[in-house]
């Protein structure tokens, strides 16, 4: 049903707020709550508020990632005090340590922070596909989804799949919902700081707006260069010290500034190499 209701971009906001409750409504969990994702983001108050409007039952989580910005953090709590915050058993920059830094081709840290709550439970999520081509292919309206670490799949409810940022943006407006100051502020999205999925120009923006973060990340790949990098022992004394792939990186603040630069390896030109030895 849900998937015929979507299929037109063309429709007023009103009817689409119509269909996503009634898509809501329609894939309710009979014997226990709904497991709502939240995120402080501006969809996520679209979904919580449509939530609302349906009537349907709602237990809304926060995966706290420890590098979100400290204002949505503050906008959760202030304005969303029902959303239950779940917290890692590390934080961010240790998990770094033992797995290497996040890459777009390794987010190794969604599947650490983001997507282990709720496992086997129907979700609703904030997922729309006017944000890429790849959720555009991928979810549909009622999509099964089984992220790699969990033991049981999930049934994944999107009721804003089809919906354009101008429609978020008309709806809260609308409903005089409030959002995080950080949109006035010209961000587009909200999201851990210094996440490269954001690219090299969105995480030099964060790090500039928030400079004791860019310290925090800096130590971090400190921490993991003393806990990584090879030494070659040669009559008793060590010799050189490089990351493994990358000959002309000798330091710590080197291979930061090469992560953060977003460039590709200086040594091979590959982008690909970018993942070292992890």
């Amino acid at each position: 049903m849900a998937q015929q209701l979507f299929t037109n971009f063309g429709v007023s906001i009103g009817e689409k707020v119509d269909l996503a409750i009634r898509v809501l409504q329609c894939y309710q969990p009979r014997s226990e709550p709904y497991y709502g994702c939240f995120s402080g983001g501006k969809d996520s108050c679209v979904i919580k508020e449509l939530g609302r409007l349906a009537g349907v039952n709602v237990e809304w989580h926060y995966s706290v990632t420890t590098i979100d910005p400290p204002e949505l953090m503050r906008f959760i709590r202030k304005y969303h005090p029902n959303v239950t915050w779940d917290r890692p058993p590390k934080h961010f920059f240790r998990v770094l340590e033992e797995r290497g830094y996040p890459l777009r081709t390794t987010r190794w840290c969604c599947q650490e922070f983001k997507e282990g709550g709720g496992e086997g439970r129907v979700k609703i999520l904030g997922i729309r596909a006017a944000e890429s081509s790849a959720r555009a292919k991928r979810w549909k309206e009622l999509t099964r989804w089984m992220p790699s670490k969990a033991v049981l799949a999930s049934w994944c409810v999107n009721p804003i799949l089809r919906w354009t940022d101008a429609d978020v943006w008309q709806f809260i407006r609308e409903r005089e919902l409030p959002y995080c100051e950080l949109y006035d502020e010209g961000h587009k999205r909200l999201g851990c700081i210094g996440c490269p999925m954001g690219g090299a120009k969105q995480v030099q923006r964060d790090f500039a707006r928030w400079p004791v973060y860019e310290r925090a990340w800096r130590r971090a790949f400190h921490r993991l260069w003393e806990r990584r990098r090879p030494s070659t022992v040669t009559r008793g004394k060590r010799k050189g010290r490089q990351w493994p792939g990358f000959p002309t990186i000798t330091t710590a603040d080197e291979l930061f500034d090469w992560w953060k630069s977003g460039d590709a390896c200086p040594d091979k030109g590959d982008d690909s190499c970018q993942m070292g030895m992890f």
